[in-house]
């Protein structure tokens, strides 16, 4: 959705992670040699020079994407993904974002979450609760523009999907989120409360990605289903 995107927008100004390396090598052969797909058209995390944004580059540009992510008007900005937590850049990044195999995607961010207990358990609640797992219209075949659509339609201005700012997701689930609407497990209980996160995986072009994800994993976990099962609304 992803949760855990939202909530660490990478709190200190090195967000963009450069190997430490000798020289002549530059933070294009470097970083791009790694993260190959983070240097292309539909994501690339240079600056306008080419290389490793400078730390006020990165700092202006974090404020920027603190009050909203989207910046051309119909379009999700991709290229806020390298302003989250790098963790994820090998994972709905790379896999779902950037080479639109959505199912694999699924499998690797699902491996993941549930290896971080209990990021599983706020990922399941979420796809329950906003009826992920009841959704029909998205498949692995879904493109970026059919999500678009489907994002203008759920979420239509003013104060939808591209008005949406990391500022308006709680930062941290543990302590500022109301105990009436967070367990002990930390999993959601609201669907007021997941809907900035829907918002937000919209804005960042992963809402396809999102409803492929619950649907190849917690949807079909008999372990999800008997937890979350009767918070799922009607199909949207």
């Amino acid at each position: 959705m992803f949760v855990r995107a939202a909530l660490l927008l990478a709190g200190t100004a090195g967000t963009v992670a450069v190997p430490l390396v000798q020289q002549p090598a530059s933070f294009s052969q470097v970083f791009c040699s790694e993260y190959p797909w983070l240097c292309a058209d539909k994501i690339d995390c240079r600056n306008s020079d080419g290389e490793a944004p400078s730390q006020e580059e990165i700092m202006q540009e974090k404020l920027r994407l603190w009050h909203q992510v989207v910046e051309t008007p119909g379009q999700p900005n991709e290229r806020s993904w390298c302003f989250a937590n790098p963790v994820y850049w090998d994972l709905v990044v790379k896999e779902c974002v950037a080479k639109g195999d959505l199912k694999t995607s699924a499998q690797v961010q699902f491996r993941f979450s549930v290896l971080n207990h209990p990021l599983d358990e706020l990922d399941a609640s979420y796809c329950f609760l906003w009826g992920h797992c009841q959704n029909e219209e998205v498949t692995t075949s879904t493109t970026r523009e059919e999500a678009i659509e489907m994002c203008n339609r759920i979420f239509p201005e003013p104060k939808g999907w591209q008005s949406v700012g990391f500022g308006e997701a709680p930062t941290n689930i543990s302590m500022e989120v109301s105990p009436r609407h967070v367990d002990s497990y930390t999993h959601f209980n609201s669907s007021d409360q997941v809907e900035v996160f829907a918002k937000l995986a919209c804005a960042q072009g992963n809402y396809h990605c999102d409803v492929v994800y619950c649907k190849e994993t917690y949807c079909q976990t008999e372990y999800y289903r008997q937890k979350y099962q009767h918070l799922s609304p009607k199909p949207r």
